[in-house]
């Protein structure tokens, strides 16, 4: 708890220039990031103490495995899941774009089967950078596209990396290049039920907008279509026809607004040539 707790400072965790040059080495995200995974030391060891629990020699009143088993599963199962789900779910990159501010956009294949409602996110993982981080990362794509499509911000070590990692191959102009990324999802966020309603505000801040892009593009394909009220048998969910959506953005840096103001490029042109047809 300690070491956690010290790496989680936002002094050490962003590598602050404070910090004396040989620190600054052994601190960062990914430090942060390891060291919550002392917890399997920390489990073993908890075990090994109650085997020499002195107040009794009953081996049937060692309980404390059994109340580490449940977690220890649960967490064991979920990696596993996730591991067999993103060797199915195989993604290729068609395309990587670089962005003034240091954003990295990536546009991947769909694969067969892959259904999600807009603003669900997924978890993405590049085995050049690390083969046991997973990041969540809202799905930029509307769920009607044949692509999937993310949008990273550089704010820790590994989103520093993997931003470094496609701008090389991207300079080179060699698309083979790219990294290899696995995904696993989606799952679902908070955001997705903006289908419930008829009118939707939408508040971002920073890179936080990205699943709204997601949410915008979903409606826009919904009013041309033109649905009556819907109700989903499955879900029970009750989907409605959005009239109106208000999206209030806050960013600190001007050069956030290049890669948004692309996307929105993106979404309006699509949506003038729906509406020709």
């Amino acid at each position: 708890m300690a070491i956690a707790f010290t790496l989680a400072t936002h002094v050490s965790r962003r590598k602050s220039s404070t910090l004396p040059q040989p620190l600054r080495k052994v601190t960062g995200y990914n430090t942060f990031w390891y060291s919550h995974h002392l917890f399997v030391f920390v489990y073993v060891l908890l075990i090994i103490h109650s085997m020499f629990l002195f107040l009794t020699k009953d081996i049937s009143e060692k309980t404390t495995w059994m109340y580490i088993a449940i977690p220890v599963l649960l967490y064991a199962g979920e990696r596993i899941v996730r591991a067999i789900r993103s060797e199915f779910d195989r993604v290729e990159i068609v395309k990587a774009t670089t962005y003034p501010g240091k954003v990295l956009s990536l546009k991947m294949s769909k694969p067969a089967g892959f259904t999600y409602r807009s603003g669900m996110y997924i978890f993405l993982q590049c085995p050049d950078i690390s083969p046991f981080e997973w990041h969540p990362l809202s799905l930029t794509s509307a769920p009607e596209d044949d692509h999937l499509s993310v949008h990273i911000r550089t704010l820790g070590d590994w989103s520093y990396q993997i931003f470094s990692h496609f701008q090389e191959a991207i300079i080179s102009g060699h698309p083979q290049q790219y990294p290899k990324v696995y995904i696993d999802g989606p799952y679902g966020a908070s955001s997705q039920d903006h289908v419930k309603y008829d009118i939707v505000v939408l508040v971002g801040l920073g890179i936080g907008a990205t699943p709204f892009i997601s949410v915008i593009k979903d409606i826009i394909h919904r009013t041309l279509q033109r649905p009556t009220i819907v109700e989903d048998e499955e879900s029970g969910v009750t989907e409605v026809c959005t009239s109106k959506a208000y999206l209030y953005w806050v960013t600190r840096e001007q050069s956030s607004f290049g890669w948004f103001r692309d996307v929105m490029k993106e979404i309006s042109e699509k949506n003038q040539n729906n509406v020709s047809n």
